[in-house]
This record gives C-alpha cells, structure tokens and sequence, in this order.
C-alpha cells in the first residue's frame, strides 16, 4: 500500500490548524471503501490565534481509503480543507508529497480523484475558524461510504489574568502565591511590604476564550509604566497559564514611593496590576483633631506611616485603629473601619461616647519580616453622661440594680426598650452609664448619651426575661 500527501504551502501560514485523518486500508477490498479516519491532534487554536508551534494551530487529517472505489470528497462543518494543487501527477510516488488534479484548495469542500491517484492513505491539512470556541467534524465519502472525525476548537482570547507574587508561583496549573504589593526601589535602600529585601515580583498570566477554556500557546506581551519588566514577552503553557517566567523590578526608573502599573496583553485583551516601589511600614504616629472632644463629638484622627528609610509608604498601605487596653472603658468610641494611605496618611473618624481619656492604637501589617508595627496616641472626651430620663420608654426590669461605677446583670420584666431600662434603673438610683445584650454570640451595646449613630445597632424591643448588662455610672 503507498501512502499520499495532500497538503497545502499554507499550513506554514500563521495562525493554521492543521488535522489529519489517519487509517490503514487494505488494497483489493474495494467494498470497504473508507476504513478509518482520525485527527491528530483533536484539539487545536483558532486560526486567528498566534501559537507557539503549528501543532497548536493545525490538525492533519489521516484518511485510510480504498484505491479504485472512486473519488474521496472531503467536507469541515466549519473552517477549511487545505491541499496543493501545484504539484504533477508523478510526483505522487511512494505517497511522500502531495498529489495533483484535487479541486477546492482552501476551502471546506475538497474532492482528491481516484484516477491518476493512489489513494489508500490520504493526508490533509484542517485549519479551524478564525474565532473560537467551536466543535468541527471533518467527513471523508468515499462511493457513500462516510466516516467523520471531530476536532474542537478552542476560542479566541477573551480573558486575561495577571496577578503579581512575592515568590515564584507553586502550581503548574493556577496562578497562585502570596500576593505582592511593594518591592524594593533600587535608588532607596529599603524592604517591601511582605518579604524583607524582595527586590523583583514574579507575574504570572492566565488566558482564557469566552467559555472559560484555558489557551495554550498564547503570545503574552507585558508592559509597564515604570520600572522594568524582563522578559517583554512570553508564551502560555499547555495549561493557558504562564508563570514566574517576567518579573518586575524598580530598575534606575522606579523611584521610592513610585506605582507601577503592569499590564499582560494577549490576543487583543489585557489584564493589568499595580505594583509599588518603597519601603515597608516601620514607624507610624497618631494625630488627633480635635484633642479635645465633648462627649458625643468627633475627632479626625491620621495616622501617619514611614519605611524604615524614613520616606512615606506608598499609596495603598493598609492601618486600622482600635482602641489600647480599654478595660471599662471598652466602648469609650465608635472607630472607623480600616483605610489605605494617601501620601502616606490614613484618616479616621472617632466619636466619643463617654467622658474621659481615649486611648487609641494605630497598626500596619506586613512590616518587616511580616511583623506588624503599631503606635499610640489619645482623645480626651470631656462632659458628663447624661442623666436618665423620667419618663419615656417602656419596659422594666427583675433584680437588683448595681452600685455606681458596677456591672450587674438584670432580666427585662416585660418587653422593654433603651429608654425604659434606663427609667426604670434610674429610679432604683443607677445611672446607666451603658446596657449590653448578647445576640448570635455578639454583642450590642447602648452607650447613654451618645449620638445615633453609636446606639443603631442596639435592638429596639427587648423581649420580657431577656438577660440584660448594665453598668451604673
């Protein structure tokens, strides 16, 4: 048996996808006509894809026939058919190059003659549609007989990822790893935010078409708008990912205090991340304004915070602030929730909800060696708590109301509300100072005299035999 070779000069093009349909045919059964037909390989780009190798983009289709049963008509549901059609009949021999007289080169209908052709094994080349994802079946009839293989084709870039670690990725498969948000600035001798003395962050790409499917053999393309990233481009791997291959680094461009913004283009999308040049949070120092507060009022507080070089950290870096050793005072304030800096500062609102002597802490993760550093500084609320109302409210309670300046635990004796418990235990001589119930293991706590927005979340009806805390000024 002799083995043809029908392809076409545009199998070396970019972006072609070539599938063949392999068998093995058995001269002088004409009844069997098309024994077999394959796809090698059966998954493949799209033809509008820029690929690594022709192996991603191309599939060759192997057809084994049978010599003398007539002509074999080649036909793609979708993308196209590839053959030569330049070459003479004698070039046919031993089955190594392509054949002459097929009609339909480059398209997806492709009829290969019997006569003047030796066709037990027929070799085609199959390129995909331009965009993707799709599912093709390339059929060979031979004296209708048919026999199809089917090729799936992956999609074009629709998504990219890109994410910036602090160590090479571990997975082979995922972009994972501890995320970097500082590295070193190679004109300021100082650490980054997670790992003393990283000086370069490892990216890593992920490329995927619109049904999610990950894409091999993707050209990625990085740039940046400071620092240098080397290499420029890339190649993702058998599993659409790239990793640890470009990493990002200040360069002389990158100064202290400097954003860089990454980006990872691939078949037209891009992903980007930002990356800053700096040092990590070492000192910070807590500025209150006002110092000074009625109880009930505000103070803005910043919160300042500099590298171990002295320079303000970059943008981006996360403080919270809480209370220091509250004790009693335990709900002294109501604090804002955690901010990122701006120039190197982060500002916070504090209400004072008692009088007395606030003391607060600021903190910054991810200091050197990953140890957070942290600094205090203080509110004083002046005023007094206000005096329970006479009248108002609703409700009661069951025990023995506390002395001043103690804790007691009560029962509500029917349903009751803020305003009623501090009635009633106002008339049993405490001055609630605060009321506390536990509810799905939290507490809710009501500070007397405090504004609004420090008692919403204290329910508004307390069911009769609910356990109640109060603690008398």
């Amino acid at each position: 048996m002799l083995q043809k070779l029908v392809t076409g000069g545009v199998v070396a093009a970019l972006g072609a996808v070539m599938i063949a349909l392999v068998g093995l045919g058995s001269a002088g059964t004409a009844s069997a006509n098309i024994i077999a037909i394959t796809a090698n390989p059966t998954t493949i780009n799209a033809g509008g894809l820029i690929g690594a190798a022709a192996v991603a983009t191309h599939s060759v289709i192997t057809i084994d026939a049978e010599e003398g049963d007539g002509d074999i008509r080649i036909l793609a549901t979708t993308g196209t058919i590839h053959v030569d059609t330049g070459l003479t009949a004698t070039s046919c021999t031993g089955g190594t190059v392509a054949c002459a007289a097929e009609t339909g080169d480059a398209t997806g209908d492709v009829t290969v003659p019997d006569a003047g052709n030796n066709i037990d094994v027929v070799l085609v080349t199959y390129q995909g549609p331009a965009t993707g994802p799709a599912s093709a079946s390339v059929t060979a009839i031979q004296d209708n007989v048919a026999k199809s293989a089917t090729v799936t084709v992956r999609g074009s870039a629709d998504t990219v990822e890109l994410s910036a670690f602090t160590a090479a990725s571990t997975s082979t498969t995922t972009c994972e790893g501890t995320t970097v948000n500082v590295i070193d600035s190679a004109t300021a001798n100082v650490l980054n935010d997670n790992v003393a003395g990283q000086s370069v962050a490892f990216l890593c790409t992920l490329v995927k078409d619109s049904s999610g499917t990950r894409l091999p053999n993707q050209a990625v393309i990085y740039s940046t708008t400071d620092g240098t990233v080397a290499p420029l481009t890339d190649i993702t791997g058998t599993s659409g990912q790239r990793a640890n291959a470009s990493t990002l680094a200040s360069g002389t461009s990158g100064q202290n205090g400097d954003v860089a913004t990454v980006t990872a283009s691939a078949g037209g999308k891009s992903a980007t991340v930002d990356v800053a040049f700096g040092g990590n949070p070492a000192t910070c120092t807590i500025m209150a304004d006002p110092a000074t507060v009625q109880t009930g009022g505000s103070s803005t507080i910043t919160v300042e915070v500099k590298d171990n070089a002295g320079g303000l950290v970059p943008d981006g870096t996360i403080t919270a602030l809480q209370q220091v050793n509250p004790g009693s005072g335990a709900n002294a304030a109501v604090l804002g929730s955690p901010s990122t800096t701006t120039n190197g500062q982060s500002s916070f609102s504090v209400i004072a909800a008692i009088p007395g002597a606030i003391a607060l802490g600021a903190n910054s993760p991810n200091g050197t060696g990953n140890a957070p550093i942290s600094c205090t500084g203080s509110v004083q609320a002046t005023g007094t708590v206000a005096p329970p109302p006479t009248t108002g409210g609703t409700g009661g309670f069951t025990g023995t109301a506390p002395a001043a300046g103690s804790i007691g635990l009560l029962v509500t004796s029917e349903a009751s509300d803020a305003a009623g418990l501090i009635a009633a235990l106002g008339t049993a001589g405490c001055t609630v100072e605060s009321l506390a119930v536990l509810e799905a293991g939290t507490w809710k706590v009501y500070i007397n005299g405090a504004p609004d927005v420090v008692n919403a979340a204290f329910p508004a009806s307390l069911a009769a035999t609910t356990p109640f805390f109060t603690r008398c000024a």
